[in-house]
């Protein structure tokens, strides 16, 4: 026996949530519509009940509710409607549907019954899941209230005499408790049942393949970079999908390879014509009129070859790329923006290096005839004897080559400035008040004037971003550096599909008790879960249409996944394909993935497209593979780089909810793109501002424009001002400061110390970085300190945060009293002890103060170093900048004082300039009479030690 359902699809995005409890409690699949078809076609003889759908929008709109209003009054069927559908049942027999007190989205509620009909047996109240804007009042004497919340909302109806009832929560949703019971109660209340069973779909046949993947290991850990620009960085359309700087257990395998195989193609895709262009041997080899997707499972089959059971991965060659946003338009999307890159490129990679991370093993593969060809085995050779020859490494993270940071961070151009994307989140929000969704995942368009080295700026983005889905992709149409966090699909070899949206984000403590009180606060975010938990039943909708009724499922509800500098709320949806499905057919009924747009998605896409007045191009599409063997593995595409004909450009953006915030949102946005312009300061050369710096690096005609032209120059991207005639730091200075910047990025509330001030330039570039950072500004030399001061006030009367200038020693007890033991961070520039040419002769007064002895120097170096590690809390960390010459003194003084620990040092590009970054450790300091006193000098906006597990964090989603 088995109930059949006709379900009415408002084109909503949990629709097949509700297909799949109904095929589990009615014993088959139902039959789904969109509200949109001919009534007049629907044969009702062959359903047993109706069910309408949640959507965007109001009942009383023909597009948002349709033949659903046709169902209800005419169908003459047991019919129920959920959300808009019971909104639509109510407000067809005379109730009014109205504004509702708030907007609930994604949020529980405890709701009471009459414990009849839908709610025989369940508990009362009940935990609900809703999702609206709407509600119903003023009902009618046909309709019974029958259940309903403690503060009076209506949440279910009855009509007293047809067969009709409503339910305004959701009974689909993951987080709603006996779900499934009261749709059993629906099946139970429709009378007619039909014998047998239902049809079950078929899996079409695979047929011999003609191929065959020849395989061969060799048991040599090496590094993947040189790995990659060994054999592939010079090569046709080259990638480098990155696992090896990861927590995540099943994401230990990089995947390497180019398009120079003998079957090897190189595929773009145009939405707008159509057309797919494919490229061999880097000459067109033809166009196809056809649809991506349909292209793609045709190639695909036509290579299918089986799974290999000796491989510990999944990948067995394939498609390597990426899928664009606007690819959407082939999936339930509009085509409205066109973007400047294809809205697909993928190689057909025929040939692949697989580094295992954790045996230290490479494993090549090649796609072959059935006859083991010769010039399969040549390049398997070669390329063994490659690896073979390259050094063997004892760790896997090897850190990054030493690159060259530009003197300023590169100036970034936004699509959207800061108060038309304001008006954007307004919108968004009222968009929400009225229904038309419950969350936009809006996003904006940065772009950059740089030229970079891919290879090395992504050697450097994976060194200090681990994530389980890095990759580069070196193509024809530009470069793709990616560091996403974020899976949205992977199919394995038994057909188990699993996809792992991520919403909700906490900066890392600077102390493990700080540490664990912002991990506890995302996890019990009401925010922040309702973010997460609107995206998973949305992804299990799109889930569901693929795969086999009840097997999607969600093994892990909110659970914070812990990187180095991030806390993230991640939940895991996974399910198992129907027999009759694919890998692409996976993708395509998920994309793009639910998380970069929002929910109910149709509707949602639809008011991204008139709000962000542009294309997203390579950002929110998808990035990986997908094999012959029928598996697949891709990222959502988050923090990444598309660099093109001398530009930069990514998306930065975040989940729009009722409880958003607009001010906290667009801050939150321009965090995200100071990550992505910290990778870009490396290679990007020096800036303008930085060459009419006065200093005394800076050459006689450099000081005359500066006198002439400017009046406030450039630090790690930050505009500050500085006084014609009075030096400046030195380029290297900038260097220092972008690597201080980052070395305070993960604490909440930083103190930083800035010994030795000159010009005040460092203490207010750090001011307008982190605003929450309380920076003490510490100079013997009174002139000094006074230029310093006067600079500070201009920015103080913009708005600046205050900075405490301190007229001492670094080695005073006044200083020691009021500093020691808080700062997280101390930059200290001992004498340089420069020549006479180096100084110009317009720094008359500077020449007089730097130029000291050699012996004075030293002392003076050392008071430095000591003073540091006496103001440093255990952990914090020094950066020292200092001449080339004089690098190994400093590394002397520290290794004298063993005050500090992971001592490196760096070098400016001209090697006129070094610093040297270290950590305290928790030894104690010898001859310092100092304990845990208060700090007196602490700024406004500071905390001490004690106080900064309180310091205020991110409320907003940091993971586009």
């Amino acid at each position: 026996m088995f109930t059949k359902t006709l379900l009415i699809d408002n084109y909503d995005s949990f629709t097949y949530n509700l297909y799949s409890f109904l095929s589990e409690v009615n014993g088959c699949p139902p039959t789904v519509v969109r509200n949109d078809v001919d009534w007049r076609a629907i044969e009702l003889t062959e359903f047993d009940n109706i069910v309408i759908s949640p959507g965007p929008g109001r009942p009383a709109s023909e597009r948002d509710f349709g033949i659903s209003s046709r169902a209800i009054l005419q169908g003459g069927l047991p019919t129920l409607g959920v959300c808009l559908g019971h909104q639509g049942l109510c407000q067809l027999f005379g109730a009014h549907v109205v504004l509702a007190p708030e907007p609930r989205h994604g949020r529980n509620s405890e709701v009471f019954h009459d414990g009849r009909e839908l709610f025989a047996g369940l508990p009362s109240p009940l935990s609900v899941v809703r999702y609206h804007s709407l509600a119903v009042e003023d009902l009618p004497a046909e309709l019974e209230p029958t259940a309903w919340t403690s503060d009076g909302i209506l949440m279910g109806v009855r009509h007293r005499q047809r067969p009709l009832w409503g339910v305004q929560f959701h009974p689909e949703s993951v987080c709603t408790d006996h779900g499934h019971e009261l749709l059993a109660n629906f099946r139970e209340l429709t009378p007619t049942r039909r014998k047998g069973s239902a049809p079950k779909p078929r899996r079409r046949p695979r047929t011999l393949s003609p191929y065959v993947v020849e395989t061969r290991r060799i048991d040599r850990r090496v590094d993947p970079q040189t790995v990659y620009e060994r054999l592939f960085a010079d090569g046709p359309n080259s990638f480098w999908l990155d696992g090896s700087s990861t927590v995540e257990s099943d994401a230990r395998f990089t995947i390497m390879g180019d398009a120079s195989g003998p079957r090897a193609e190189y595929i773009t895709y145009d939405v707008a014509d159509g057309t797919v262009l494919v490229h061999r041997s880097g000459v067109p080899a033809g166009t196809r009129r056809v649809r991506f997707f349909d292209y793609l499972d045709e190639q695909l089959r036509a290579r299918a070859v089986p799974p290999s059971p000796d491989l510990p991965f999944s990948f067995n060659l394939g498609y390597v790329g990426y899928l664009g946003y606007e690819l959407k338009a082939e999936a339930d999307g509009n085509a409205q923006h066109s973007a400047d890159t294809p809205d697909a490129a993928l190689v057909f990679a025929d040939r692949a290096v697989v580094i295992d991370h954790v045996d230290g093993s490479c494993y090549l593969l090649a796609l072959s005839g059935q006859a083991h060809e010769p010039e399969t085995r040549d390049w398997m050779r070669r390329t063994a004897q490659v690896i073979n020859r390259l050094p063997v490494t004892t760790d896997d993270a090897l850190p990054a080559r030493p690159l060259i940071r530009s003197a300023a961070d590169p100036r970034m151009t936004l699509r959207h400035n800061r108060e038309t994307y304001l008006d954007k989140i307004r919108t968004c929000l009222e968009n929400i008040r009225v229904g038309e969704t419950y969350e936009v995942c809006l996003t904006n368009h940065a772009q950059i004037d740089v030229e970079i080295d891919p290879v090395e700026t992504f050697a450097y983005l994976r060194s200090i971003t681990p994530v389980p889905y890095a990759a580069l992709l070196r193509f024809e149409a530009a470069d793709i550096l990616s560091a996403s966090p974020e899976r949205f699909l992977r199919v394995d070899a038994d057909r188990v599909v699993e996809s792992k949206p991520i919403k909700g984000t906490r900066p890392r403590g600077a102390t493990a008790a700080t540490d664990d009180a912002l991990r506890q606060d995302l996890l019990t975010s009401e925010k922040d879960r309702a973010e997460n938990l609107m995206i998973v039943d949305l992804v299990r909708n799109d889930l569901s249409r693929v795969c086999t009724p009840g097997s999607v499922h969600v093994p892990r509800l909110f659970d914070v996944e812990t990187y180095a500098p991030v806390h993230q709320l991640v939940s895991t949806v996974r399910g198992t394909l129907r027999s009759d499905a694919t890998a692409v057919g996976c993708v395509r009924a998920c994309f793009p993935g639910g998380s970069m747009t929002g929910a109910p998605k149709i509707r949602t896409m639809e008011i991204i497209d008139r709000l962000e007045e542009g294309p997203r191009g390579v950002y929110s599409g998808a990035l990986g593979w997908l094999s012959i063997n029928g598996t697949a593995d891709l990222s959502i595409v988050i923090r990444t780089m598309v660099s093109r004909n001398g530009t930069v450009s990514f998306g930065i953006g975040g989940a729009i909810v009722a409880l958003s915030d607009p001010d906290e949102e667009f801050t939150e946005t321009l965090v995200k793109a100071a990550a992505m312009r910290r990778a870009l300061t490396i290679s990007a050369g020096r800036s303008p501002a930085l060459a009419h710096s006065v200093g005394p690096q800076t050459s006689s005609d450099a000081i005359d424009r500066a006198r002439r032209r400017l009046s406030r120059a450039e630090l790690g991207g930050v505009e500050v001002w500085v006084c014609p005639g009075v030096p400046a730091p030195r380029a290297n200075t900038e260097l220092v400061l972008a690597e201080a910047l980052a070395d305070i990025s993960h604490v909440t509330t930083p103190v930083v110390v800035d010994l030795c001030t000159g010009s005040g330039a460092i203490a207010l570039a750090i001011a307008h970085a982190r605003a929450d950072a309380g920076v003490h500004a510490v100079d013997a030399d009174p002139t000094a300190l006074n230029v310093a001061r006067r600079n500070i006030e201009r920015q103080i009367r913009l708005g600046e945060s205050p900075i405490v200038l301190h007229e001492s020693a670094v080695s005073t007890p006044n200083l020691l009293s009021c500093l020691a033991g808080t700062a997280d961070l101390v930059l200290a520039r001992p004498p340089c002890i420069p020549d006479d040419e180096d100084l110009p002769s317009q720094c008359g007064e500077y020449r007089r103060r730097a130029l000291v002895s050699d012996t004075d120097g030293l002392k003076l170096a050392r008071q430095t170093i000591v003073a540091a590690a006496r103001l440093l809390h255990a952990g914090g960390s020094l950066v020292v900048e200092h001449r080339p010459d004089r690098y190994t003194t400093v590394l002397a003084l520290l290794d004298e004082n063993k005050f500090f620990a992971n001592v490196a040092t760096h070098f400016d590009q001209a090697g006129d300039a070094a610093y040297t970054t270290c950590a305290r450790t928790s030894m104690q300091l010898q001859h310092a009479e100092v304990g845990p006193e208060p700090n007196p000098c602490t700024p406004p906006g500071a905390k001490s030690r004690s106080e900064k597990s309180r310091g205020r964090r991110p409320t907003t989603d940091s993971r586009n």
